[in-house]
């Protein structure tokens, strides 16, 4: 029992292995705009509408209309374990469908009176660290009379993140640069998880854990249309504390039970992350983006101690899109370093991956649809790899007043 109680927390809390959007990727900032995502996930210069306040809030003030939006996303995958595989006469890991509702956002411009400045209102809802995912493990031990012996099954479902609220404001100075920040404040901070384990005879281990916890902290952003063909963008979020308030947990075997309470607080030091990304007007109906983002790896921090004994590491980004009405097709590439390493290393490995979508204008709304897949190979000690695929389908839906 304390073994899976173990496991649960390092998902959770130091997520160095599989999953949360997935789990590795647990400290690196989820993008939830549909047209960002299928395009590479370069949201700095190419979210659509009000979900510009989640990636780059000064884009707010080049729009002339107020704009509503809110979307979802779906993600599982699979994984191969050499190791796991040799050892057990037979094993299967998998991360079945998750669905979780995202983003919810809204903008407004402002005219000034008097002057040839313009604000721009947003507030918005998005997961910014997405811990979601369902796992099922399926292990068969080796036996040496038989060829099989016991197996178990193990079950796990992983719902919450960093969920924040995120109140906006921009400014356009001129017709062409725009500056925006955003306040970034966690809301319904708990990571629900359950777990349950069944061996070969019907016995059954169950645990129950709720995490509360919380952070606040600023991005700043810019934008600046160069030209009629070249757009840049920039956004800094400085570096924040996350905190983790309370743990409850419960856990139940054979008609035992025992449940807790550690309340003893934990703060993390979340690493500073720096934006940079360009848009290029290739032609009438071609454009093409780039993006690249920081991972500060080694500023990851517990109470002054560093918690990932990483080298720092790197995103690029990169995608096109074809504009037709009311049609436009997307697609995108990425390599996102993560917070795993090959064993022996202290560089971090990417995860690569490809995006591809559409956007769709219905008059008032316009609908974006995105689809990724990725992957990332790990070497083990002994040299046995861990493969991991990853996919993910999306939506997000646009109103505008």
């Amino acid at each position: 029992m304390m073994k899976i109680k173990i496991i649960v927390m390092i998902l959770l809390v130091l997520p160095t292995y599989i999953f949360s959007q997935n789990n590795f990727l647990g400290f690196s900032p989820r993008t939830v705009d549909a047209r960002s995502i299928a395009m590479g996930k370069t949201g700095i210069v190419s979210a659509t509408g009000s979900n510009a306040i989640f990636s780059n809030p000064a884009m707010i003030a080049s729009f002339n209309k107020t704009k509503m939006q809110a979307g979802f996303r779906v993600i599982g995958g699979t994984v191969e374990d050499e190791w796991a595989e040799d050892y057990y006469y037979s094993y299967d890991l998998t991360f079945p469908p998750h669905f979780s509702i995202n983003h919810i956002s809204f903008s407004m411009p402002y005219k000034l009176s008097g002057s040839v400045a313009k604000l721009a209102l947003g507030m918005g809802y998005r997961t910014y660290f997405d811990w979601g995912y369902n796992l099922e493990e399926e292990s068969t031990d080796d036996d040496y009379y038989s060829g099989s012996g016991d197996q178990t099954t193990t079950e796990i479902s992983s719902n919450g993140g960093l969920n924040v609220i995120t109140p906006t404001i921009a400014i356009s100075l001129q017709n062409n640069l725009f500056l925006g920040i955003t306040l970034n404040r966690s809301i319904g901070g708990k990571i629900e998880t359950e777990s349950t384990t069944t061996g070969e005879y019907g016995d059954v281990v169950k645990y129950e854990e709720e995490i509360e916890h919380s952070a606040s902290f600023w991005k700043f952003s810019g934008l600046l249309k160069a030209n009629q063909y070249l757009t840049l963008g920039f956004s800094y979020t400085p570096e924040f504390e996350w905190e983790i308030e309370e743990v409850d947990w419960t856990e139940s075997y054979d008609g035992y039970n025992e449940s807790g309470t550690d309340s003893e607080d934990m703060t993390y030091d979340i690493p500073a992350l720096l934006v940079l990304g360009g848009s290029f007007q290739l032609s009438p109906k071609l454009l093409l983006v780039g993006e690249y983002q920081s991972r500060n790896f080694s500023d990851l921090k517990s109470s002054e101690y560093g918690l990932t004994g990483l080298d720092d590491g790197a995103c690029y980004r990169f995608g096109l899109e074809s504009r037709g009405y009311p049609l436009s097709l997307r697609m995108g590439y990425f390599s996102d370093a993560v917070m795993a390493t090959d064993s022996g290393d202290d560089d971090p490995v990417s995860l690569s991956g490809f995006t591809g979508g559409f956007g769709y204008d219905i008059g008032s709304m316009y609908l974006d649809v995105y689809a990724e897949y990725s992957s990332i190979t790990t070497d083990g000690y002994g040299g046995d790899d861990t493969a991991v695929i990853l996919y993910e389908l999306g939506l997000s839906v646009n109103y505008k007043f």
